[in-house]
């Protein structure tokens, strides 16, 4: 191809456009010319683009001109407020639309689109946006406190199926209720009155039920520990009772049964049958008046769950 000379450019006019000297390579290496449009911007535009360019080609601003013809005569709008925009006059803004420059009732002077104007997408400078959003953070003004963070907390191991604990909360069904979900005083209101402290940690009295104010409760973390649900390497279907495989010198009395008291484990014997081991631990329980932990088999007097 026949390098283009800069000399067969220099001066000449390329529709609405006038081509002053040659000016670098883009980032690509190719020439660049330094114009200027007939509305006074200076530009950098290729040489092979001046050379097969048309009689409308500009800086853009006679596409800029065409578009507002759309929406017909522009001064009609200028002075007149939408929403909390008021037009001032037409915009040079080289995008791509029709944009007015406009003052809005904050008093910030900026270009809007007049399309977005018009039809309400646009209704301010952004501050509008800004102060809705404000005020629903201000609503409780309580998202620094440490409740706070604890409702976020739950609702994150209900819902985030991301989170790393949603396999034992979300994703066994557990829900956190419509009453706390969509507001924070609510779930705020009922730990103040239900005797939280930030030593306390909030603990499901049944431990497969949801997060509700009927079933949840502030409790320390000793309590808590006690009120676990079955872990699912347990065989024998109780809390406390564990099953001693092939271990010599246990065949007649497989079953283990323990209890754990502020980290100490206290044996309390082996068992024919799981049965008999959990009645001996719930009756321990009962003796110590240990009732952060629960009963299986056994009621508080010493007789029989119904069903067992």
């Amino acid at each position: 191809m026949k390098r283009l000379d800069i000399k067969d450019f220099i001066g000449k006019r390329f529709g609405h456009v006038i081509c002053l000297e040659e000016s670098g390579k883009d980032n690509n290496g190719i020439r660049m010319a330094l114009c200027r449009c007939d509305c006074g911007k200076l530009f950098r535009k290729r040489l092979s683009t001046l050379k097969y360019s048309n009689e409308n080609f500009s800086c853009g601003c006679m596409k800029r001109k065409s578009t507002r013809t759309l929406f017909g005569d522009i001064s009609r709008y200028i002075g007149k407020t939408y929403n909390q925009i008021t037009i001032l006059g037409l915009s040079n803004n080289p995008k791509k639309g029709t944009f007015v420059y406009g003052r809005c009732s904050c008093g910030k002077e900026r270009d809007f689109l007049l399309s977005q104007v018009l039809a309400g997408k646009l209704k301010s400078c952004g501050c509008l946006q800004r102060k809705c959003c404000g005020e629903i953070n201000k609503t409780h003004d309580k998202t620094n406190t440490d409740l706070y963070k604890r409702w976020q907390e739950m609702k994150r191991r209900c819902e985030n199926k991301n989170c790393e604990e949603f396999k034992n909360y979300g994703g066994r069904g557990i829900k956190l209720c419509e009453e706390w979900k969509h507001d924070f005083d609510n779930f705020y209101d009922w730990a103040i009155n239900n005797g939280f402290d930030k030593t306390l940690t909030i603990d499901r009295i049944d431990v497969d039920g949801d997060y509700t104010p009927d079933n949840c409760r502030w409790v320390d973390c000793h309590q808590q520990s006690t009120n676990r649900r079955l872990k699912s390497t347990n065989v024998t279907g109780y809390t406390g009772v564990s099953l001693y495989r092939n271990k010599k010198g246990y065949e007649d009395k497989p079953y283990h049964a323990e209890i754990t008291i502020r980290g100490n484990t206290i044996s309390l014997g082996n068992y024919p049958t799981p049965l008999e081991a959990v009645i001996i631990r719930d009756n321990y329980i009962i003796k110590h008046n240990l009732w952060e932990y629960k009963l299986q088999v056994l009621n508080k007097d010493g007789t029989m769950k119904e069903g067992v």
